[in-house]
C-alpha cells in the first residue's frame, strides 16, 4: 500500500545541515497497524511526515499504490490527503470556538459536501467514538481525552484508507491514553483502516501488528 525507497531527509545546508533520515526502505501493507518507535531525535516524526506526504524527501521516493507522492503537485497532494488520509496529532488541532460536530465535519466542508450529508456523517462518527451527546458542545469545553476522540472522529469522517497518528496519547494521562489506544485499534480493525502510529512508548508500540524501530535516522 505504501512504500519508502531509499528515503533521505536533510534539513538546512552545508555546515548547518542536519540529517534526519539516512536511506529508509520500508513497505506497509493495507490493513496493518504499524508503530514507528524511537527516542526523541530518531527521525520517527520526520518519517511519518514523509509517508503522509506532509513533507518531501531530499532523496528517494514515497510510493502510495502506483502514485509517487513527491511527484505530485500541491493541488494533487491536497486531493490525495482529503480522499485517502486521516490525521491524529498530539496537539488535537481543534477549532476551540466551534462545536464538536462542526470540528468533526470540517474535512467534509473543505471537500464541498452538502450540509445535510456533513451532519449525518459527522453524527455517525461521533457515535463511533462515544461522543454523540457532546455534538453541540464547544471543543474548548472538553477534556483532553474527549478532544482526542473528536480528532479521531474527524480523521475518520472522509472514510480514509490510512490514518497517521503522531504521539496520539502524548498529552494524556495513562488511563486516558489506554482508552484512546483501545479506540484507535478497535476502529482500525472494524473499519479495516491502515494505522501508522508514531510513539516513543514501547507499551503502545507493542499493541500494533508490527514495530519499526528508528535510531539516528535509520531502521534498526
Amino acid at each position: 500500500m505504501l512504500s519508502a525507497h531509499d528515503v533521505h531527509k536533510t534539513y538546512g545546508k552545508k555546515e548547518n545541515a542536519y540529517i534526519a533520515l539516512r536511506g529508509i526502505d520500508l513497505d506497509i501493507k493495507a490493513g496493518e497497524s504499524v508503530a514507528i518507535i524511537g527516542k526523541s531525535g530518531s527521525g520517527k516524526s520526520t518519517l511519518m511526515h514523509l509517508l503522509a506526504g506532509l513533507d518531501r524527501p531530499s532523496k528517494g521516493k514515497i510510493v502510495y499504490g502506483d502514485a509517487t507522492l513527491s511527484d505530485m503537485s500541491e493541488a494533487a497532494m491536497a486531493t490525495f490527503h482529503n480522499k485517502n488520509v486521516g490525521f491524529v496529532f498530539q496537539q488535537f488541532f481543534l477549532q476551540p470556538a466551534m462545536t464538536v460536530l462542526d470540528n468533526v465535519t470540517l474535512p467534509l466542508k473543505v471537500r464541498g459536501a452538502r450540509p445535510g450529508y456533513r451532519e449525518r456523517i459527522g453524527k455517525a462518527m461521533l457515535v463511533k467514538v462515544g461522543l454523540e451527546d457532546k455534538q453541540h458542545n464547544k471543543a474548548n469545553d472538553l477534556s483532553g481525552g474527549q478532544k482526542q476522540r473528536v480528532a479521531i472522529a474527524r480523521a475518520l469522517v472522509n472514510a480514509p484508507q490510512i490514518i497517521f497518528a503522531d504521539e496520539p496519547t502524548g498529552n494524556l494521562d495513562s488511563d486516558t491514553a489506554k482508552q484512546i489506544m483501545d479506540l484507535l485499534l478497535s476502529l482500525h480493525k472494524k473499519e479495516k483502516v491502515t494505522l501508522i502510529i508514531v510513539t516513543h512508548d514501547n507499551d503502545i508500540a507493542e499493541l500494533c501488528d508490527r514495530q519499526i524501530h528508528l535510531k539516528d535516522g535509520v531502521i534498526v
